[in-house]
Parts: structure tokens; sequence; C-alpha cells
């Protein structure tokens, strides 16, 4: 089976949407949970965000609060750290906002709700 997508285009090191592959979703297992500094783009300047990384793929996700609540929830962690080992579906959500714009962007579910 043919791994490649469309994310190992970009020379991003982060996931990214075009990544997930199904877009409908993917069992991973949170294998870390810790800070990263981010390079700012344009005239931001870098900051320090929480990031997450799966067994499953080399690049970290940076997390935002969305993620951060529903990864929550989910695993039922009282900590990032307890989340750890942990499995959670991803899954591409096309309804996700940047600003006004539908960007679509990455989304946590319960593990095994990806519908087939």
């Amino acid at each position: 089976m043919n791994d490649l997508t469309w994310g190992d285009c970009s020379d991003s090191e982060y996931l990214k949407k075009e990544d997930i592959f199904p877009p409908e979703g993917i069992t991973v297992t949170v294998e870390a949970i810790e800070k990263k500094v981010i390079r700012g783009q344009g005239n931001e300047p870098d900051k320090e965000k929480v990031c997450i990384k799966f067994e499953e793929y080399e690049k970290w996700l940076p997390m935002n609060s969305t993620n951060g609540n529903l990864l929550k929830e989910i695993t039922n962690a009282a900590s990032p750290a307890d989340s750890v080992g942990k499995q959670v579906d991803l899954y591409v959500d096309p309804t996700v906002t940047f600003g006004n714009k539908t960007v679509g962007g990455i989304r946590f579910k319960p593990a095994s709700e990806i519908p087939f």
C-alpha cells in the first residue's frame, strides 16, 4: 500500500489536513504531548504551543483549544500527559473555519466512530 499523501508535497514539519488519509478518519495512538516553538509566518513572532504526536505519523500537530477540549473529553484525561497511549480517531472536518474563511481542519473523535 502506498502511504504517500498530498501533505507530503508540502515542506511543513507539522501535520496538516492533507496528511490525514483517508480523510474520513484513521485511528491513532497518542505518543507524546509537549510544548514546541512554532515559527511565526510573515511578521508574526515565534510562539510556544502545545503539540501532539501520534505513533502513526512523523509530524506533530499543533493543538488549538477545540482539539484540546475534544482530546480531554474523549480520553477522560486529568492532564495532557494522561492521554499518552490512548487512541482517538483523526478526521478532516470540512466545516472548520479560520477567521471568516471555511478552510477545513483536523478534528478528533472517539476511536472506532469512523463511518465505513
